[in-house]
């Protein structure tokens, strides 16, 4: 499958606490963004691509200098107008199907498993949720892509609440909080 990384959001949470491109903010000592690409690779997808936006010209060169994958596609959304618009205009670029993760989000669960599980329920959209919330990864088939393109959503988020199918994820760490931001910076390799 393409894998596709959503990296281009403004930070507004992190406002204070956090001045770069939220998914260059360090997780056990590593950007979160290096951290996603080695996820995705460890499911060997067809391509990986990175959607940015705020302050994109700091990812392309973390990408450039210390990405140890260079096949890592970024695409820039030069007037961005939020993660489903990026995700329509990337949707050329996509062979369905597509495993698209927030890049603020680190799972911490099996991507493996929840990729196989978009498999066997094969609906449209199988995102991940944990206690209610919507936990940063989603499968879209080619259905669901068009629905994506079709549908009449004013965010990403809603189409995920409507979605067919939730996968039950254990647990997830969003960066995008202060709180959550300070505990990132502590954590050690070992507590993803």
């Amino acid at each position: 499958m393409d894998v596709c990384i959503l990296a281009g959001g403004y930070g507004t949470r992190l406002k204070g606490v956090w001045d770069g491109p939220k998914c260059l903010t360090r997780v056990a000592g590593r950007p979160v963004i290096e951290h996603l690409v080695n996820l995705a690779l460890a499911l060997a997808p067809r391509k990986i691509f990175l959607l940015l936006g705020y302050r994109a010209g700091e990812v392309v060169t973390w990408r450039e200098n210390c990405c140890p994958h260079k096949d890592v596609i970024p695409i820039i959304e030069l007037q961005p107008q939020g993660t489903l618009h990026a995700l329509r205009q990337a949707l050329p670029l996509f062979e369905p199907p597509v495993l698209v993760l927030n890049g603020d989000t680190m799972p911490r669960y099996s991507l493996r498993e929840f990729v196989h599980n978009a498999e066997i329920v094969t609906q449209p959209i199988h995102a991940a949720w944990c206690d209610g919330f919507y936990v940063g990864a989603a499968v879209f088939n080619a259905t669901g892509l068009e629905t994506m393109r079709t549908g009449n959503y004013e965010t990403l988020d809603h189409l995920f609440y409507t979605s067919h199918s939730r996968y039950h994820a254990a647990d997830y760490l969003d960066i995008g909080t202060p709180e959550n931001f300070y505990r990132a910076q502590h954590m050690k390799e070992g507590e993803l």
